[in-house]
C-alpha cells in the first residue's frame, strides 16, 4: 500500500509481535483479538502513514543511521517505525509494560 507517496511495509518482527499481542488480547475471545488487530491496522494506515513525521523521533544507539519514530497506541502499545523518503516500515510493536525492545536486528539489515 502507498500513502502520501511512501510505500507502507510491515517488518517480520512487527508481524510476529502483533500476532503475540493478538493472542494475548484474544485469550478469552478470539473476536476480541481480531478486533484489536483491526484497530491496530486502522491506526497504522489511517493515522501514522499519512503523517509519519508527526510522531517523535526514537533514538536507538545501535542503529544510528536509521530514522526511527515511535507512536503510542491505546496508551499501552508502542509502534516503532522507520521513515525514509520512499517508505514507511513498521519494524516493532510491543506493550509498554515490557522492557525496551532489542532492535539490534535493524543494524544487520
Amino acid at each position: 500500500m502507498t500513502r502520501n507517496g511512501r510505500v507502507v511495509t510491515l517488518g517480520d518482527r512487527f508481524v510476529s509481535e502483533l500476532a503475540m499481542a493478538e493472542k494475548y488480547v484474544g485469550r478469552n475471545s478470539a473476536g476480541r483479538g481480531r478486533k484489536f488487530v483491526s484497530d491496530v491496522f486502522v491506526f497504522l494506515f489511517e493515522t501514522l502513514a499519512p503523517l509519519p513525521l508527526a510522531f517523535p523521533a526514537y533514538a536507538y544507539p545501535n542503529a544510528p543511521g536509521i530514522m526511527l519514530r515511535r507512536a503510542v497506541f491505546r496508551k499501552e502499545y508502542v509502534t516503532i517505525y522507520e521513515v525514509t523518503d520512499f517508505e514507511i516500515s513498521f519494524v516493532y510493536f510491543h506493550h509498554t509494560s515490557r522492557s525496551i525492545p532489542d532492535l539490534s536486528f535493524l543494524a544487520d539489515e
